[in-house]
């Protein structure tokens, strides 16, 4: 429970003190956000993404985006833009699925351990 306290607090400053875009592939990120919004696609063709205007996320740009990362992370975050497309409420919200994405890894590994899973493994090779 504390690391998902700490994972929490640290990521939840970052995503409100870090200024936008960061140096993180933030803008990239935040254009397949957009499309993935715009056109929900699960086998999306990566190399027709282009970047959103910095001060505008609404707005297309001519520049290429160099991202390819599978489109359900982005599908689901997209879905903020129903409700706002301000920076930092999309930030929130990588926050919540990765402290989600946290807790359930953690909850496998206290569940497996407390098995006996890694012992057991261990001692049978």
């Amino acid at each position: 429970m504390v690391v998902l306290v700490v994972f929490a607090a640290l990521t939840t400053m970052v995503a409100l003190r870090m200024p936008y875009p960061s140096t993180f592939d933030e803008l990239p990120h935040v254009s397949v956000v957009r499309a993935q919004y715009e056109h929900p696609a699960p086998f999306a063709d990566a190399s027709t993404y282009r970047m959103v205007s910095r001060d505008d996320l609404a707005r297309w740009t001519t520049a290429s985006n160099y991202i390819n990362h599978p489109p359900l992370y982005y599908m689901m975050i997209g879905q903020m833009l129903r409700v706002t497309s301000d920076v930092y409420a999309l930030r929130l919200a990588n926050v919540v699925l990765a402290l989600v994405a946290l807790a359930i890894g953690l909850w496998a590994g206290v569940r497996y351990l407390g098995a006996g899973g890694a012992t057991g493994r261990c001692s049978s090779y």
